[in-house]
């Protein structure tokens, strides 16, 4: 997922800490963000389990308010990271 503000900065989530701005709409692509770096280095953090690295992230209450069931990836997170690091 990722949550675009109204002057177009574009982040991680939907929450409105940002704990990290991938960019700007108005400057870059939606594909590029989602396939960047950025993106990817955050991604692992929050699979690596150390989401309180990120000041933000760490006084986030998302993470314990999952709606799904299949929105829990805890226990598939060793499998994503290969699938990440593979690209």
């Amino acid at each position: 997922m990722l949550g675009i503000f109204p002057n177009g900065d574009v982040e991680p989530c939907d929450t409105i800490y940002k704990p990290i701005i991938l960019g700007n709409i108005h400057e870059e692509s939606l594909i590029n963000m989602w396939n960047g770096n950025k993106l990817k280095q955050f991604r692992l953090l929050q699979l690596e389990k150390k989401r309180e690295n990120n000041i933000k992230c760490r006084v986030c209450c998302a993470p314990n308010d999952v709606a799904h069931p299949e929105d829990d990836l805890d226990d598939d997170c060793d499998e994503i990271i290969d699938r990440i690091n593979q690209k």
